[in-house]
């Protein structure tokens, strides 16, 4: 095989492997054999150019022709005395080279061509591949985004939420969290002189714990609007945010009431990807799109800080009114109390201005009301189920907004990559750098200054294919666990009956959350210890786990299990039997059978790169939705409902039989059938940027209602409805059910603390 052959074959893996590198898959598989491959045309190139073997001609040597010419000089080809012997010299001669090809399949292909421009445009496109690759996979190393200052809401309370800071360079390394309730209908806060800034917690930040620090607003009322802003020690505000930051409490858990309300959930981040030349490493396209939808009217400024102009220890900021930006600047003491204007004799005491009407939490999303869904067939009602009834629908053109928020975002695992495209190395530095660079993305501030996010890790916080077995010394476990402690689970709900785990439970009015830990205490499916029965939760969590569904099963309407990786045994591909609860069948089987036996129960889990929707048999579903922002595979299908296990179902069945008499009379035949333990409802692969928004409406008691809006790459892509069953809640006795907006007021002006009665 020539070396022009060589050439053209080792550029043309090359381009096709980076342009799979950079925009279908950046595994890590790929990077030593592109870096190989483009090392030996860089070789061949060189050789053929210098040997001119590319330009696609062919050049014969000098030679000598010996002629025999007679006395007359007419050549004869014999020879005697009287003949003369001449030697004369043929110059060399450019004979076209069957390996020379057109200008478009020269430059296409790296193919011989005698024009060097051509021959030059070729070795530019894969110079330009190669030079794309290592901006894709370096640049997000050698940026640290040391400087990115950010705040977000994490776990919410009725009483209270936590408030994550990173605040580098502030003068004397405090920063207090002065916060106040939104304006209301009543006005009664305004004629009390409450509408001024409260002092929140004081938050030390340190550079050991790269300058984040968590603190926690407490004494707040259920369902109720506030903001809060950034203050030095003395109560001077800080430069960020400009704008306060909003949140609601959640409802009360103890009210015999139904709620209405949206959250979203996905996983699996990897900035830049599909990889776009000339934009920022950590820009996340799917956070753009998530953020469009969410607030598609909204023309408010994000509210990021310069990142290259830090506050520096020395400096002390201008004072910033909040809500008006041009304002002289108050203390947030002077901003409590009513004020005084000269009239020349003397000074008229002036009413406070009752701030602008309520504004809106967060901007309207869309949703489509679902019709009634029909009765379900005869068969199905036979079958002893808990399941809800369920119905999709089709999505129309147009749809009316909606005046339900999205309260909350879950973020199911693979927030950062830090084994992708390649492993940096195991230390902390390295794990927050990850971390830095998501939370300095404009594309992710856009949704975590404007709604709470809850988290929980999955294998890439770590390392690929990740199984702690419970062992907290594993290698790269502690370095990613500091940097998944400061930045993600310190603002997640405390798990006060196990501290330090990180499972966690939480509630949202009448309907529960359990969000699982399935990394830490796995066992090793592919390699288990000798004897070892697979786990994927521990004992202590799935203790924690059968405490829960035992605590909820008829106190709360639907049941949310969230999961990192799916519960279903559907997908295979390399690692789909091992990394999925497919590995674990034993825990799988026990844990199905018991959600089997609670109403209203739905699985929500990521990882896969695909959704699937599923309904198991006993009536528990799954919704699986990822990713947010990374690679799909185009033409691989590894899911498939043929995987599906069959169990036996007893059922009971009309058939008629001829009496004695000859007449003919209906019994029933209880009859054994193979059933499959999972019904497909959808399965869509494709698509870079996939979530679901899920409407849950327990307003009607009788008809509880759950909507799953499924969105691919910005459009939306599927929708199902699940009328769950009905749960009798009980009457309760808390406070928050007979307080007014204006007894609010005065309690709140008189120091009552509502903390002591949620």
């Amino acid at each position: 095989m020539s070396s022009t052959t060589l050439k053209a074959i080792s550029s043309t893996l090359f381009r096709i492997g980076a342009y799979i590198f950079l925009r279908i898959f950046p595994g890590r598989s790929l990077g030593n054999p592109l870096l190989a491959l483009y090392g030996a045309y860089l070789i061949l190139w060189s050789y053929n150019e210098v040997t001119g073997l590319s330009s696609g001609v062919e050049t014969q040597a000098n030679t000598t022709i010996t002629e025999v010419k007679g006395v007359n000089g007419a050549t004869n080809g014999e020879t005697n005395e009287k003949d003369e012997i001449a030697k004369v010299d043929v110059k060399p001669a450019v004979v076209p080279s069957t390996d020379s090809f057109s200008p478009l399949n020269a430059t296409l292909f790296d193919l011989p061509h005698p024009a060097f421009g051509i021959r030059l445009l070729g070795f530019a496109i894969n110079l330009v591949f190669f030079l794309a690759a290592v901006d894709f996979v370096f640049k997000p190393l050698f940026i640290p985004h040391n400087d990115v200052i950010f705040t977000r809401i994490g776990a919410v309370d009725p009483d209270g939420v936590k408030v994550l800071i990173r605040y580098p360079g502030v003068e004397g390394s405090e920063v207090k969290i002065m916060w106040k309730e939104t304006a209301t209908a009543t006005g009664i806060e305004h004629t009390l002189g409450l509408s001024g800034w409260k002092d929140g917690p004081t938050v030390a930040l340190e550079a050991d714990n790269d300058w984040v620090a968590v603190g926690r607003i407490s004494g707040l009322w259920p369902s109720t609007s506030y903001k809060y802003r950034l203050a030095y020690p003395n109560s001077t505000f800080l430069p960020y945010p400009e704008s306060p930051i909003r949140f609601k409490t959640f409802p009360d858990p103890r009210l015999p009431v139904g709620t209405h309300f949206r959250f979203v959930a996905s996983s699996c981040i990897l900035p830049n990807f599909p990889y776009v030349p000339f934009k920022p490493s950590n820009r996340i396209p799917g956070l753009d799109l998530l953020a469009a939808q969410l607030w598609p009217s909204s023309s408010e400024q994000i509210l990021s800080p310069s990142a290259s102009n830090p506050v520096e220890s020395s400096e002390v900021p201008a004072h910033i009114t909040p809500d008006v930006p041009d304002a002289p600047a108050p203390t947030p003491e002077q901003e409590a109390a009513p004020t005084l204007e000269s009239t020349g004799a003397e000074e008229i005491p002036l009413q406070t201005p009752p701030e602008p009407e309520p504004e809106v939490l967060f901007a309207a999303t869309t949703s489509v009301e679902q019709p009634t869904p029909e009765p379900s067939s005869a068969t199905a009602a036979e079958l002893p189920s808990l399941a809800p009834t369920s119905t999709p629908s089709a999505i129309p053109e147009e749809t009316e907004e909606s005046s339900i928020p999205t309260e909350f975002l879950l973020l199911l695992g693979d927030f950062i990559y830090a084994d992708t495209p390649v492993y940096a190395r195991d230390n902390r530095e390295a794990y927050r750098r990850y971390y830095r660079q998501n939370y300095a993305s404009e594309s992710f501030r856009k949704v975590y200054e404007r709604i709470p996010t809850f988290y929980i890790y999955d294998d890439h916080e770590i390392v690929n294919n990740y199984a702690g077995q419970s062992n907290d010394s594993a290698q790269f476990f502690q370095s990613a666990k500091n940097a998944y402690d400061l930045y993600s689970q310190n603002t997640n709900y405390d798990n006060l009956a196990n501290p330090g785990e990180y499972y966690y439970d939480f509630r949202y009015g009448d309907n529960a959350f359990f969000v699982m830990d399935t990394r830490r205490h796995r066992s090793n499916a592919v390699n288990p210890r000798e004897g070892e029965v697979p786990t994927m939760l521990g004992e202590k969590q799935l203790v924690a786990l059968h405490q829960w569904l035992g605590k909820v099963n008829q106190t709360t309407t639907f049941k949310f299990l969230i999961s990192s990786v799916p519960l279903s045994a559907l997908w295979a591909g390399p690692d789909g039997q091992t990394e999925t609860w497919a590995g674990y069948p034993a825990e799988r089987d026990t844990l199905l059978a018991l959600l089997a036996s609670v109403p209203n129960v739905v699985v929500i889990s990521g990882d896969r790169h695909e959704f699937a929707a599923i309904e198991y048999l006993g009536g528990t579903f799954e919704f699986s939705v990822s990713p947010l922002n990374q690679f799909y595979a185009p033409l691989v299908r590894t899911f498939s409902a043929a995987r599906s296990k069959m169990v036996q179902v007893k059922k009971s069945v009309e058939k008629v039989v001829t009496g004695k008499k000859g007449e003919d009379k209906i019994v029933l035949e209880e009859v054994v059938e193979s059933v499959p333990e999972e019904k497909v409802l959808k399965y869509i692969p494709a698509g870079n940027h996939k979530w679901a928004t899920f409407d849950v409406d327990t307003t009607d008691r009788a008809q509880p209602k759950l909507t799953v809006e499924v969105t691919i790459d910005g459009k939306r892509a599927w929708e199902y409805t699940i009328i769950g069953h009905p749960i009798a809640l009980t009457s309760t006795t808390a406070l928050g059910t007979k307080v007014t907006e204006g007894l609010k007021g005065i309690l709140d002006k008189i120091s009552f603390n509502p903390t002591s009665w949620f």
